[in-house]
């Protein structure tokens, strides 16, 4: 069985926490001399397989695996024999033959797990299935809101409101997940009942001992809240019997500059993109928009999930020659 990231909770607290540092560490040296780690994955490979359209997600992890010097095969579905019919299980043998790594976005969830337990013998990380998780995307949205408040040691006091569609949206999901272990509370807006956050993950966080709470009323809970974490309405993912909502609703919620002045003056506003309609373009010019910034950083979250599973992080970096790092609660 190979190594895989296919939910959050394939790490425990403490290697998360090491991530963060890893992280850290990775986006400064970057960006004082980016050919800094151009030695790390010399000669390796990773290969990418997306059943599913991808911007940030695959963008972020091919400049990643190229910061680390290392070499990409993107598979090209279009082209493929899938059209003739070829099995998941054989596409992914051919796209991780001579790899080092598979990366993966498809349709189902329990794609990762099943490649990583049945199929292959090289690490496999989860880059976003169906309505399920989005793992490596959590890790970047839980750095981003780690390093706007000064890197403290845990999430404790930090409220972040979901607000859009949270019953398909896989971000929230994994996020709440994660964060929730971190010490974070949540307010779950949306703008209809049948979009409101499975309960599955309400009880995932409450269990957590996070604080989660319901709504549709955003213009109650923008005060307070120190992350407004929007997402757009997953119309590609939303069942026949919900169609309606794209047409219905989609204007019916959205952050504008005038929602934003009842925003806190050091919360941030993120969103994992594309955005439609839900996120005004004015709001690019608050201070408070993350949202940039937050895809940026998936950059180096991502080289730092690159380099734990190819098991290459503690001849590079120097934060894994400290000595034992700060706990959190580990589950």
């Amino acid at each position: 069985m190979a190594a895989y990231y296919a939910s959050v909770g394939d790490l425990n607290n403490q290697k998360i926490m090491q991530l963060l540092r890893d992280t850290r560490e990775i986006k400064e040296r970057v960006r004082e001399d980016k050919r800094t780690f151009l030695d790390v994955c010399a000669g390796r490979m990773m290969g990418m397989m997306f059943y599913e359209p991808s911007t940030r997600t695959s963008g972020s992890f091919a400049k990643a695996m190229t910061y680390l010097g290392g070499l990409i095969y993107e598979f090209n579905i279009a082209a493929s024999s899938i059209a003739k019919g070829e099995s998941l299980d054989d596409t992914a043998r051919m796209v991780a033959m001579e790899s080092d790594l598979l990366v993966v976005r498809h349709k189902k969830a329990g794609t990762t797990r099943h490649l990583a337990e049945e199929t292959l013998d090289i690490p496999v990380l989860n880059a976003g299935e169906g309505t399920g998780e989005h793992p490596t995307q959590a890790l970047l949205d839980v750095f981003t809101i780690w390093e706007t408040f000064g890197y403290p040691e845990t999430l404790e006091g930090i409220t972040i409101g979901f607000y859009g569609d949270l019953a398909h949206g896989r971000t929230c999901h994994s996020l709440i997940k994660l964060a929730s272990r971190l010490g974070a509370n949540f307010v779950c807006i949306a703008p209809e009942e049948a979009l409101q956050m499975p309960d599955r993950y309400i009880e995932y966080g409450e269990g957590e001992g996070a604080t989660v709470c319901r709504t549709d009323d955003i213009n109650a809970e923008i005060a307070g809240l120190d992350v407004l974490y929007v997402t757009r309405l997953q119309r590609e993912r939303l069942p026949d019997e919900l169609h309606h909502h794209y047409n219905e609703q989609k204007s019916d919620y959205g952050v504008t500059p005038e929602l934003l002045k009842n925003f806190p003056e050091k919360s941030i506003v993120m969103h994992p993109l594309p955005r439609l309609d839900e996120l005004d373009a004015r709001c690019d010019k608050d201070p408070r928009a993350a949202y940039f910034k937050q895809a940026n950083n998936g950059i180096f979250a991502r080289m730092a999930l690159i380099m734990h599973y190819l098991d290459l992080s503690n001849g590079h970096l120097m934060s894994r020659q400290n000595t034992e790092p700060r706990r959190l609660r580990v589950t």
